[in-house]
């Protein structure tokens, strides 16, 4: 059994319409080619009427590629034609990919400025992972889906096995602390399986993509693009598209925009990469060697209250907080790089590695 989760992707799939239209209108016109494609069809006789965009702010620069290519039409090459259309996509996916890794820069700065806030307020122990996980979610519907997220019968037995080492940790033991970063290293342990086959689909994903676009060129029958991942399924009416002109040139157009579009969608999941590693490293850093290091110089100063039995519930707050927000930054962290999976995992890891150092703060009492 393989559940596909269709999240939403506010990006690519305009992306993909922008390049559908612009490949089209050349061949058959803009009024044509808006209407068959659902995102452009209600602008089309707003396009036909109106003077200017600006008269109809926002409503119509989400289409202002259509303006564009009504006042083109007619008066240019359909090489020229293609060129100017080409020049308009590639900056909006440009934008598009800026404002991704603008976003991302913003979860890294806010997951730490929260992290920071969470772990010095006593009172709110694991408010910092709920926060963490909730901008974990953010970033998961904000990226492109270069692989679908899947239930499989191994993600049942996954969280089975989780919550039976959270239970045994607990319960035989008696930590129930350590017992959540056990519980989602064992999840993480168990999914990797299906950890390494969505890295291994998202990895390939731009070589399956354009070997089938090449093949249109050299081979009678091309292969045609499996839905693999969302954006294979999102592309398959464009190589359709590009399959049935039947013209060379109208193939290379579609080779042209396909491979902008790829370049622009590695930059962005490059991107995250790169601020993935760096909360996961920045987050471990803060919660776990500088609070580690700041807790003992504590400690020291206080040992003469602790002895006499007095509770320093701030300080073991200091503790306690930010070992749950070590687990978050993993769990941001693997999200941003990958997925959920890769978060829980990473997760797990780095709340084990804190509880060995933080947790003899947790409670300063003898």
């Amino acid at each position: 059994m393989r559940v596909r989760l269709s999240l939403p992707d506010p990006f690519v799939g305009a992306w993909v319409d922008y390049i559908r239209f612009a490949l089209r209108a050349p061949m058959i016109g803009w009024r044509e080619s808006a209407m068959g494609i659902k995102r452009f069809r209600r602008f089309v006789p707003i396009v036909e009427t109106a003077p200017s965009a600006r008269e109809y702010g926002s409503v119509l620069r989400s289409a202002y590629l259509l303006v564009m290519a009504s006042r083109i039409e007619g008066g240019a090459s359909i090489e020229a034609y293609f060129q100017q259309l080409y020049g308009e996509v590639r900056r909006i996916m440009q934008r598009g990919g800026d404002n991704l890794t603008q976003l991302y820069m913003a979860v890294v700065l806010t997951g730490l400025v929260m992290s920071l806030f969470t772990a010095v307020m006593p009172a709110l122990p694991g408010m910092g992972l709920l926060m963490l996980v909730g901008m974990s979610i953010v970033v998961m519907l904000m990226s492109p889906k270069a692989h679908y997220i899947t239930i499989t019968e191994l993600d049942f037995t996954a969280v089975a096995g989780a919550v039976a080492t959270y239970l045994v940790t607990s319960i035989v033991f008696n930590h129930p602390n350590l017992s959540v970063s056990v519980g989602l290293l064992a999840y993480g342990l168990t999914a990797l399986p299906n950890t390494i086959r969505d890295y291994r689909l998202r990895q390939s994903m731009r070589l399956r993509v354009l070997n089938s676009f090449n093949e249109l060129t050299t081979k009678p029958v091309p292969t045609p693009l499996i839905d693999l991942s969302p954006i294979e399924r999102a592309l398959k009416p464009l190589w359709e598209d590009a399959r049935g002109s039947g013209a060379q040139h109208l193939v290379a157009w579609a080779n042209v925009l396909v491979t902008e579009f790829l370049g622009i969608i590695g930059n962005v999941t490059g991107y995250g990469l790169i601020y993935g590693l760096m909360v996961i490293g920045v987050g471990a850093g803060v919660s776990v060697g500088m609070f580690t290091w700041v807790l003992s110089l504590i400690w020291k100063s206080l040992q003469y209250a602790t002895q006499a039995g007095v509770s320093i519930p701030f300080v073991g707050g200091l503790g306690i907080n930010n070992y749950y927000s070590a687990i978050g930054t993993g769990f941001l962290g693997g999200s941003m790089i990958l997925d959920h999976r890769l978060g829980v995992l990473i997760g797990g890891l780095l709340g084990i590695i804190a509880w060995v150092f933080l947790h003899p703060y947790f409670v300063l009492s003898p």
